[in-house]
């Protein structure tokens, strides 16, 4: 399975490092969605999750000079970070994510893959979801949003790349 799982600092906190290890080998990418607190510490709580994580891949939220220093696979953005093709033509080592949340937002942007969300509803949403959209694009794209293990095979078959989540976690586990 092609699964990105969300290592949300709000949400794991100080576990964060057990729940990573538990993880690690289960899915593609562990993204560490780690933002809006001081750059100290989030290089410092990044390093300690790099010496960690042995067979996943890492991504780090919006921090491309944090994810290049501690070598991360990859650095995950938004609309309000600084533009994807910047931190391409900068950080070319990293592979670059984009939390999209159309899919014209997806035919605008040059990122490795985006995240497409919410599909369901989840219990960290509070928009209204997309639900069971056919994607017909040429790019990767994960369905993040209320999905579960059980709705991996449809939204393959609607032509996602694969799925991404926080509570993915809980059944990784």
């Amino acid at each position: 399975m092609n699964i990105i799982t969300v290592l949300d600092h709000n949400v794991y906190m100080d576990n964060y490092l057990d729940i990573a290890r538990k993880i690690d080998g289960k899915c593609s990418y562990i993204w560490y969605r780690i933002k809006d607190i001081d750059k100290i510490e989030i290089f410092n709580r990044a390093k300690i999750l790099r010496d960690q994580i042995k067979k996943s891949r890492l991504i780090l939220s919006e921090s491309a000079t944090i994810a290049t220093i501690l070598e991360f696979d990859g650095v995950h953005l938004n609309s309000l970070s600084v533009n994807v093709d910047t931190i391409k033509s900068v950080f070319n080592n990293l592979i670059v994510g984009y939390s999209a949340h159309s899919l014209n937002e997806i035919d605008r942007v040059n990122a490795d893959y985006f995240t497409l969300s919410p599909i369901y509803r989840s219990k960290y949403d509070t928009v209204y979801p997309l639900g069971d959209i056919q994607i017909d694009v040429h790019k990767k794209v994960y369905a993040l949003g209320g999905v579960t293990l059980d709705s991996y095979d449809r939204l393959i078959s609607n032509g996602f790349t694969g799925i991404a989540g926080i509570s993915l976690i809980d059944k990784l586990l």
